[in-house]
């Protein structure tokens, strides 16, 4: 097309402004006739696409020449931001939008908040599938372009390839949305499973008060070998260090979770209890990968605690919503708090039994040297007595 610059944007509802109130979605009609005994009234019919009185056209592609002007920013709906719009009178009307010369459109265009000479075409992006309560046709966004300063005018032809590529950018979106929502749904269930119960500590991984050095560094392997290593298996596959495909989760996530956020919290404690950084995230993952629960100390649980759990802030629990990165990152911090303790127990044993094995070799020595000390002293008793007696000489 002669399109100068071309834009996607995405519905997002928000809102309403204080003291407003969303207005309630529509419900179908009941059924009102009659019924045989036992007969089950129809489905409901179903009802037009609705749309959120409050919301926002957020945009999220254009071409390289506006990205860093329009990706991100907002146009809010004529309820929110107070003045109508082109692009929401092809939302609302859920039909194309072309005006040749926005100088004189109604409403008004404004390039950047502020007039520029040029010509601007819309497409909403519809959908294709019903709900169980909506039929097709809701706006999911636009697409839109225009030939702001440029001496090129939309034409008919122009609409025509927009149009086409508003069709397929609906399908491809559509398609999307529903590979995320099933992927969350898988992911979720894989998360509730993990930490209510893969981690859970088996009986006989249940450390005793009479446990001996071998028994207790056995309980802590089986548990490494068991529950960690399960929290360290979906974090490989789950959130690799790499995408493996195009719309696959990588665990450089972690290090862009929102400053302040829950899931940050999460992975800051992480990197504080294996000593490494979200910032390199090829060290990141093999210091999780390769982390020994048994050289945990207490100064790296406290320093996890201290970033997990910060003074004043709500406390993070299997039920807290994060991102689901940041739900596996929490079940390895507490399976490896949980192990923490007896890690801590069988360092102290061992460094009882060290001490104790160091002291008796001491002794030993000791002992040793002592008696070699008292036999030096005899002998050197021996060799420095008076000399024999010179015998009487025969007479």
């Amino acid at each position: 097309t002669k399109a100068t610059n071309v834009y996607v944007a995405l519905l997002e509802k928000r809102a309403p402004p204080e003291g407003e109130e969303e207005p309630p979605e529509p419900e179908p009609p009941a059924f009102e006739g009659e019924l045989a005994e036992g007969e089950e009234p129809p489905p409901p019919p179903k009802l037009p696409p609705h749309l959120p009185k409050y919301c926002a056209l957020k945009y999220v592609h254009a071409n390289d020449e506006q990205k860093d002007l329009l990706v991100g920013k907002e146009l809010a709906s004529p309820d929110l931001g107070k003045k109508a719009s082109l692009s929401f009178k092809g939302v609302y009307e859920r039909k194309s939008v072309t005006v040749q010369n926005v100088m004189e459109s109604d409403p008004p265009l404004i390039f950047h908040d502020m007039p520029m000479p040029g010509s601007f075409a819309l497409h909403p992006l519809l959908s294709t599938l019903e709900t169980e309560k909506y039929l097709a046709g809701n706006v999911m966004g636009v697409i839109g372009c225009d030939t702001i300063n440029s001496d090129f005018i939309l034409q008919e032809e122009d609409d025509r390839v927009l149009s086409e590529l508003a069709e397929c950018a609906s399908v491809t979106y559509e398609r999307l949305v529903e590979e995320a929502r099933k992927r969350k749904e898988e992911e979720d269930e894989i998360a509730r499973k993990l930490l209510e119960e893969e981690i859970a500590v088996p009986e006989d991984q249940v450390p005793g008060d009479e446990e001996t050095i071998e028994s207790l560094e056995e309980k802590i392997e089986a548990a490494a070998g068991s529950r960690l290593a399960r929290v360290k298996t979906l974090l490989k596959e789950r959130t690799p260090p790499a995408k493996t495909g195009e719309h696959g989760r990588e665990l450089a996530e972690v290090s862009k979770f929102a400053e302040g956020s829950e899931s940050a919290r999460v992975a800051a404690a992480v990197a504080a209890l294996i000593s490494s950084s979200t910032s390199e995230i090829e060290e990141f993952a093999t210091a999780l990968q390769s982390f020994d629960v048994k050289t945990v100390t207490e100064e790296l649980v406290a320093a996890c605690n201290g970033l997990l759990n910060p003074e004043g802030a709500e406390k993070i629990t299997p039920q807290t919503e994060i991102e689901f990165p940041a739900k596996l990152l929490f079940a390895y911090i507490t399976v490896v708090v949980e192990l923490s303790g007896p890690a801590k127990k069988l360092a102290d044993m061992k460094a009882e039994e060290e001490a104790k094995k160091q002291a008796e070799e001491e002794a030993r020595i000791a002992a040793e040297e002592a008696a070699a000390a008292e036999a030096a002293k005899a002998a050197e008793g021996g060799e420095g007595g008076e000399a024999p007696a010179e015998a009487a000489p025969a007479e």
